[in-house]
């Protein structure tokens, strides 16, 4: 596994594949369990990965992909009981690209 996560843009398709939605009364949203992928990768580096994403590279991701990459750029850091709604990630996809 860790070879294969070498690539920089299967480690974020690997992320990608482990979100997990959330709804509550003040929306809906992705949240990552760390417990699944902290062996192989850490929350910086995916954080690093996705503030480099260019307009091309994040064009790569299908649209729902793009809003699990923001879901996690946005609450990196963040406590898990305030986690940001899809539709503040795609806002945030929105002037990224």
């Amino acid at each position: 596994m860790i070879d294969i996560l070498k690539d920089d843009y299967i480690k974020l398709k690997f992320i990608c594949s482990l979100a997990g939605k959330w709804s509550g009364t003040g929306g809906c949203g992705w949240s990552f369990n760390q417990e699944n992928y902290k062996k192989y990768v850490s929350d910086e580096k995916i954080y690093k990965l996705i503030s480099g994403l260019n307009k091309q590279e994040i064009g790569k991701f299908s649209e729902e992909e793009q809003i699990k990459l923001a879901s996690f750029f946005l609450n990196y850091n963040k406590d898990e009981e305030f986690h940001v709604t899809e539709e503040k990630a795609r806002e945030w996809v929105k002037n990224r690209v």
